[in-house]
């Protein structure tokens, strides 16, 4: 279930949206994607109510093979079928006894894509949380020199927010109990329609 992708500026592999994953991918990402995970990355990143996707588009399952390489790039602003917004990805690097020799060091340019600024290199098990912006270029642009049968990988998640949640969270966010909604509706009115002493009497009356 890869999905390859060949032009001038990348030779990848990639694992399909809603790919059938193995028992190892399924528990990483259940992790990475939980409730208390997100939560830890919302506190180091500042970023509120981030939103995952289980169909890991643009995530999921990465192979560089030999002679393989990814341009510098930014990620995309969006995702295509919900139109929330990237915030960040987590990367996992999977290359376990890796010579540096054989390039594809993630490398990190600076907000004009002029130069590289710093270079992660494959060590197993490292993960990354890359922020996205419009500073955010990277990639790994030197096709690697790999022994035959010796790939890049790594796994990889995105995280997106509502552009208009601060702005939804100041409307209605709870249920509407119907009795309730009539009970207070007729409450306002009665307000509206009664002299403020007369409506202070009854409110004491009553007891509210």
């Amino acid at each position: 279930q890869w999905r390859v992708v060949r032009s001038p500026n990348e030779t990848t592999h990639r694992s399909l949206p809603q790919a059938t994953l193995g028992p190892a991918s399924e528990l990483y990402f259940g992790l990475v994607n939980s409730r208390w995970f997100v939560r830890l990355l919302s506190a180091v990143s500042g970023v509120d109510d981030l939103i995952t996707d289980p169909a890991l588009y643009g995530g999921g399952l990465h192979e560089t093979r030999q002679g393989g390489y990814f341009n510098v790039h930014r990620d995309f602003d969006r995702h295509p079928a919900s139109g929330l917004d990237n915030e960040m990805v987590f990367i996992t690097y999977l290359n376990e006894g890796w010579e540096p020799q054989w390039g594809g060091a993630l490398e990190l340019w600076d907000a004009q894509a002029k130069r590289c600024v710093a270079e992660v290199a494959l060590v197993f098990g490292r993960s990354v949380l890359l922020r996205h912006g419009p500073a955010s270029f990277h990639g790994h642009p030197q096709p690697l020199a790999t022994p035959e049968g010796r790939t890049r990988r790594s796994v990889a998640s995105y995280y997106y927010a509502y552009p208009l949640a601060r702005r939804a969270r100041e409307h209605r966010n709870t249920s509407v109990f119907l009795f309730a909604e009539r009970h207070a509706r007729l409450k306002r009115v009665a307000k509206r329609a009664t002299p403020p002493l007369v409506w202070d009497a009854l409110r004491r009356l009553v007891g509210g």
